[in-house]
């Protein structure tokens, strides 16, 4: 300790330049780590403000007819407790001018599109990106109209000159002034603003709200020859956790079987059957009010999230041996326990059978009682949407009633439940009452006693989960919520 308190001491330069090389190093790391880290978080904004329940399509004829009509009228066909968007996703090149203002001229504005802090300068006119859409485009992507009128189908139909902007589009073609009505000169043709978008992530430098939408049939103006291949699909409660990691389990026991077996079609089958039978026509498909209106960190959401962790983990390993190379690039995107390898998937056993959250038959039973009330319910609403009794099922009360003592059995298995949140309405009951008048009915499948009665659901729509509710507005602080949500939101932090 004395010979390196000496030697420093004596050669004072020497170790003020190396403890300085060491301040700078260390800075430097943390100073990358730190962009990194922001970057990340700034991505993870921009992917969650588009929307987690997006399905990209690319889809293309040979003769390069428009297919979309066709995807659009499949889509539209699965109804809304399914798909609620449907809409192409093809960037448009074109040069855009409003009396002084160029497009061409904002591009040379990238330059100085940041300040001396690094942050994002709001005053910058950036020239938009250009997208083709339908009338489902604002669903699609989470936007919402502030002012004027959306994409209507009859634009679609009727090749209309029309376009909407999205907030930081308009301002920096139109300033502060209203842009509704007014003409964009698109590649020399004149389209009118019909809409504008409200703001989404202002503070982006690559904004969502910098970007114009035109009909798609307006590729035939803006882009001649052009064949629109590409399109986004958004697909439309307590959420049951313990099941989805039961039938996890059966298909750890099944792939384990068929590996020794050395039969890898019974593995391919048995994953492809829990994909789409047991996860996304039924578990995803629930989950989803949990996933974007619970609390943050509640016990609801966390649940939900720890059920897709245990099967993303089991999934990838089982199928590690057959599709190496995918579930490799899965392995390093996804996080990890602690006595994981994360070097290569292939170096990580196979998921044993979750028992700690394993349901007994008898509880198994109860679920497969939901899901054969569920397909009845499904049925009569479909019925009710095609009458006009109701838009989409979060408009609709459901009420279940027993015309026979085995029905009654039956719904009294999972009287305990939430069941609205289970078929994804508003409200459902298990009821006594006469089917009432002016409401859409119908006999159930699976259990010929059972009458399932759909009707408008009582009360005001919540804006933030869509589910209609007589005690959307008991919180004066947020009068367009529901009490759940309500809470919810008091919880957030607060600017």
């Amino acid at each position: 300790m004395k010979m390196a308190l000496r030697s420093i001491l004596g050669n004072k330069g020497r170790s003020i330049l190396t403890m300085l090389g060491i301040i700078i190093g260390i800075a430097s790391v943390m100073t990358i780590v730190s962009v990194v880290n922001g970057q990340n978080q700034q991505s993870l904004k921009q992917f969650e403000a588009m929307g987690t329940n997006r399905i990209s399509v690319s889809l293309s004829l040979y003769d390069g007819r428009d297919c979309f009509q066709d995807l659009y009228n499949y889509c539209n066909g699965l109804g809304s407790d399914l798909v609620v968007g449907v809409t192409p996703s093809g960037m448009a090149s074109a040069t855009i001018v409003y009396g002084t203002k160029n497009s061409n001229a904002m591009q040379k504005n990238q330059e100085n599109m940041f300040n001396e802090s690094g942050a994002v300068r709001t005053d910058v006119e950036l020239p938009p990106d250009l997208y083709y859409g339908s009338d489902q485009y604002a669903v699609c992507n989470n936007y919402k109209l502030e002012k004027g009128r959306d994409l209507s189908f009859l634009d679609i139909r009727q090749h209309s000159q029309v376009c909407v902007l999205g907030a930081r589009a308009a301002r920096n073609f139109f300033g502060y002034s209203d842009p509704l009505g007014k003409d964009l000169s698109v590649n020399g043709y004149p389209f009118k603003v019909v809409g504008v978008y409200a703001e989404k992530d202002p503070d982006s430098a690559f904004s969502q709200d910098n970007v114009i939408i035109f009909p798609y049939t307006a590729s035939r103006l803006l882009s001649p020859g052009q064949s629109i291949s590409d399109f986004v699909v958004k697909a439309a409660s307590r959420e049951a956790t313990d099941e989805a990691i039961t039938r996890l389990n059966g298909l750890i026991q099944k792939c384990f079987q068929g590996y020794d077996d050395f039969d890898f079609n019974v593995v391919t089958h048995a994953v492809n059957d829990f994909c789409v039978v047991d996860m996304s026509n039924f578990y995803l498909d629930i989950i989803k009010d949990r996933l974007y209106c619970e609390e943050k960190d509640g016990a609801k959401r966390r649940s939900a999230q720890t059920a897709l962790f245990l099967i993303l983990d089991t999934m990838t390993k089982i199928m590690a041996p057959i599709l190496a190379f995918t579930c490799d690039e899965i392995w390093q995107s996804m996080p990890h326990r602690a006595d994981d390898d994360g070097r290569n998937v292939v170096f990580n056993e196979m998921n044993k059978p979750f028992t700690d959250y394993a349901l007994d038959d008898k509880a198994m039973e109860k679920w497969a009682v939901v899901e054969k009330l569920r397909d009845d319910v499904n049925a009569v609403l479909e019925a009710a949407r095609a009458q006009k009794k109701i838009g989409k099922a979060l408009e609709a009360h459901v009420a279940l009633h027993a015309a026979d003592s085995e029905t009654a059995s039956v719904l009294m298995q999972v009287a305990d439940l939430n069941l609205a949140e289970l078929f994804i309405v508003s409200d459902c009951q298990i009821s006594n009452a006469d089917v009432a008048a002016g409401s859409v009915s119908g006999t159930g499948t699976s259990y010929p006693g059972l009458t399932v009665e759909v009707s408008e659901a009582k009360g005001e729509k919540c804006e933030r989960c869509w589910m209609h509710s007589t005690r959307v507005g008991e919180d004066a602080d947020h009068p367009t919520l529901c009490p759940r949500c309500a809470a919810v939101v008091a919880k957030l932090p607060q600017f």
